[in-house]
């Protein structure tokens, strides 16, 4: 994980925070300064990505598990 942290602050300039979710549960989060937890994120084209990826599957005809 931390090879993966350090390649996304060396590659991507800008990142805000990174949050690692398994089984439905929070695992791993952190923030590049000087964001944190507490101030929100304008997150125009991300919506659109997380719809395009809940609406997907179901727009094929497959279930998609909980």
């Amino acid at each position: 994980m931390l090879e993966f942290v350090t390649t996304l602050d060396q590659q991507i300039e800008g990142m805000h925070s990174l949050m690692v979710v398994r089984h439905s549960q929070v695992i791993a989060e952190g923030w590049w300064s000087p964001y944190d937890a507490e101030h929100n994120h304008l997150l125009y084209s991300l919506s659109k990505s997380f719809t395009s990826t809940a609406v997907g599957p179901r727009g094929r005809g497959e279930q998609v598990e909980h």
